[in-house]
């Protein structure tokens, strides 16, 4: 997945008009979001059914995969990233 966008990162550069160090808060704010998610998730798999808790962080990490594309702000490209992250982690932490 980091690869897939890393390959798009110029593209993803050019449309939302930032620079270097702009798009590379991208990658970071993402990390953050897994952290928190292997923490958040971490404890809901204690409490909840894992199975379920794994097909929705599975179900959230791919949405917002496909939903990168379509922003049109910097703002929502980081917020999707975060919430990406979040759900990555949780399915890191599910395993």
């Amino acid at each position: 997945m980091i690869l897939q966008f890393g390959t798009a990162l110029p593209d993803l550069r050019r449309l939302l008009h930032m620079d270097l160090e702009a798009a590379s808060w991208l990658f970071s704010v993402r990390y953050i979001g897994f952290l928190v998610g292997c923490l958040l998730f971490g404890w809901l798999y204690d409490r909840y059914d894992r199975m379920l808790m794994m097909c929705v962080c599975a179900a959230g990490t791919g949405l917002t995969t496909l939903l990168t594309p379509y922003c049109l702000h910097y703002a929502h490209a980081v917020a999707l990233r975060v919430v990406g992250g979040v759900f990555a982690g949780g399915v890191d932490a599910g395993r």
